[in-house]
């Protein structure tokens, strides 16, 4: 995907020169490639002082070839990339990294104890049930009660939840099987020696992930330990 948009000469004024007949040369130096193009592109914005811009897209994998062609047969000094609008449309990511990405902004939720947008990434009907760790988990049936039960499990401790390998199985195209291993870290700084409040956890989560309005949330959830028990956290040294 290439971006389309205007270049603004007032910002780049005189940062090349350069006349038509160069560009004609680069046109046609692009063409040759134009046959190469593979599956993503470039887009790039060439300047003269009295002409608008003009586009030129190339194949990512001939690019710097093409670039040391153009350079030497238009006599360009310089190039600038494309600038980039705020309003862009930008791609939207495959249902695989959605699901990735949707574990990752749940786990920032989380750890930032942002509890207006559990919604964003949780449906309301939702069941977690991480029973299986004894004293540090829960059964939640629903958004309000997994809101509750996780104020409850952090407290005033620093949390981070680091997601790391996750498998996809597709059910349909609006859900999805995802298992994930999770290490919950949780420290309270008033309580370092307290194991119920300092500690690490390993998680397996075997959970499903439903397309609800265009977002992938987390509708269940089975937590279990991959360690023997949880880690108590070492206190380092002064």
């Amino acid at each position: 995907m290439f971006l389309r948009s205007s270049c603004n000469l007032g910002v780049y004024q005189g940062a090349i020169s350069t006349s038509h007949r160069s560009i004609d040369r680069l046109r046609r130096l692009a063409s040759k490639y134009k046959n190469a193009h593979v599956q993503s592109q470039r887009g790039f914005c060439l300047h003269d002082t009295t002409s608008a811009a003009s586009i030129i897209s190339v194949s990512t994998m001939r690019f710097s070839t093409f670039l040391a062609s153009a350079f030497a047969s238009a006599g360009l000094a310089t190039i600038l990339p494309l600038p980039i609008a705020s309003t862009i449309n930008l791609p939207q990511p495959n249902p695989f990294e959605a699901i990735h990405q949707a574990e990752n902004d749940l786990a920032l939720i989380l750890d930032t104890k942002d509890w207006n947008s559990i919604s964003r990434r949780v449906t309301q009907d939702v069941v977690y049930d991480s029973t299986a760790l004894g004293q540090f988990g829960g059964l939640s049936n629903g958004i309000d009660q997994f809101i509750v039960n996780a104020k409850a499990a952090f407290g005033n401790a620093l949390v981070a939840h680091h997601v790391t390998n996750g498998f996809i199985v597709f059910t349909s195209p609006s859900s999805a099987n995802v298992t994930t291993y999770i290490t919950w870290s949780q420290w309270d700084p008033h309580a370092l020696e307290d194991y119920s409040k300092t500690f690490r956890v390993f998680e397996k989560c075997q959970d499903v992930f439903v397309l609800q309005n265009g977002l992938w949330k987390l509708h269940y959830s089975k937590v279990t330990n991959l360690a023997p028990k949880v880690e108590r956290h070492t206190r380092q040294p002064p």
